[in-house]
């Protein structure tokens, strides 16, 4: 598990936040919302991706916290579910990656 996924496993957030994102995650569309949310960055995908909106969601966290008059609970939330989106893509490649390593390194029998 890389570092950015290990860190995205422990964060606490509210459960309507949470539960927002998932709802989110299901209705947009990658790539689009990669592009509005990361608009002065280039086109990014996997970690890069997925450390950028770990440090925008954490800037958007302090806010929420901080009872911040420029939080945006709406930005919040489409930050989560790319965060979602970018973590699972991530992992699967992971698990892929894991597996064909099995394969490989299988002795025949």
């Amino acid at each position: 598990m890389t570092q950015a996924l290990r860190t995205l496993s422990r964060i606490k957030r509210p459960k309507l936040l949470l539960a927002a994102a998932r709802n989110a995650k299901n209705l947009c569309n990658r790539e689009k919302l990669l592009s509005e949310l990361l608009k002065n960055e280039p086109a990014v995908t996997g970690e890069k991706a997925l450390a950028r909106l770990m440090a925008a969601e954490e800037q958007l966290n302090e806010q929420r916290k901080a009872h911040n008059a420029n939080y945006q609970p709406s930005r919040h939330v489409m930050i989560m579910a790319a965060l979602l989106i970018e973590a699972a893509i991530v992992q699967n490649k992971e698990t892929a990656c894991e597996d064909r390593l099995k394969v490989v390194n299988k002795k025949p029998t």
